[in-house]
Protein backbone atom coordinates (compact mmCIF):
# COMPACT_ATOMS: atom_id res chain seq x y z
CA UNK A 1 0.00 0.00 0.00
CA UNK A 2 1.99 3.51 -1.69
CA UNK A 3 1.42 6.20 1.10
CA UNK A 4 -0.36 8.43 -1.17
CA UNK A 5 -3.46 5.65 -0.55
CA UNK A 6 -3.38 5.50 2.81
CA UNK A 7 -3.45 9.93 2.86
CA UNK A 8 -5.98 9.66 0.42
CA UNK A 9 -7.95 6.57 2.36
CA UNK A 10 -7.96 8.47 5.74
CA UNK A 11 -11.14 9.99 6.35
CA UNK A 12 -11.99 13.45 6.89
CA UNK A 13 -12.64 13.40 10.74
CA UNK A 14 -8.93 12.20 11.33
CA UNK A 15 -7.38 14.96 9.52
CA UNK A 16 -10.16 17.62 12.06
CA UNK A 17 -8.40 15.90 14.94
CA UNK A 18 -5.09 15.84 13.77
CA UNK A 19 -5.63 19.70 13.23
CA UNK A 20 -7.27 20.16 16.75
CA UNK A 21 -4.58 17.94 18.66
CA UNK A 22 -1.86 20.37 16.35
CA UNK A 23 -3.51 23.33 17.60
CA UNK A 24 -3.46 22.03 20.98
CA UNK A 25 -0.07 21.26 21.13
CA UNK A 26 1.28 24.45 19.63
CA UNK A 27 -0.84 26.44 22.08
CA UNK A 28 0.54 23.92 24.90
CA UNK A 29 4.28 25.65 24.03
CA UNK A 30 3.44 29.07 24.90
CA UNK A 31 4.05 29.72 28.30
CA UNK A 32 1.55 29.95 31.06
CA UNK A 33 -0.07 28.98 34.54
CA UNK A 34 -2.71 26.78 35.50
CA UNK A 35 -4.05 26.70 38.94
CA UNK A 36 -2.89 23.95 41.20
CA UNK A 37 -6.34 21.93 41.60
CA UNK A 38 -6.37 21.90 37.48
CA UNK A 39 -3.00 20.44 37.51
CA UNK A 40 -4.01 17.74 40.48
CA UNK A 41 -7.30 16.40 38.31
CA UNK A 42 -5.40 13.74 36.68
CA UNK A 43 -3.35 12.75 38.90
CA UNK A 44 -6.22 12.70 42.17
CA UNK A 45 -8.26 10.44 39.49
CA UNK A 46 -5.60 7.38 38.80
CA UNK A 47 -4.70 7.54 42.43
CA UNK A 48 -8.36 6.94 43.14
CA UNK A 49 -8.47 4.69 39.93
CA UNK A 50 -5.90 2.43 41.48
CA UNK A 51 -7.04 2.33 45.25
CA UNK A 52 -10.07 1.16 43.97
CA UNK A 53 -8.58 -1.84 41.90
CA UNK A 54 -6.63 -3.03 44.84
CA UNK A 55 -9.47 -2.88 47.32
CA UNK A 56 -11.58 -5.08 45.19
CA UNK A 57 -7.99 -7.33 43.90
CA UNK A 58 -5.37 -6.51 45.82
CA UNK A 59 -3.04 -8.98 44.36
CA UNK A 60 -3.89 -8.68 41.18
CA UNK A 61 -1.25 -5.45 40.19
CA UNK A 62 2.18 -7.40 42.23
CA UNK A 63 1.71 -10.96 40.06
CA UNK A 64 1.62 -12.63 43.58
CA UNK A 65 -0.99 -14.16 46.02
CA UNK A 66 -2.12 -13.10 49.21
CA UNK A 67 -2.24 -16.04 52.35
CA UNK A 68 -5.26 -16.86 53.12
Amino acid sequence: MSFARILSGTPTWVWILLAVLVSRGMKALKGGTAPIGKLAIVPLVFAAWGLQHLMTDPASGWGWEMPG
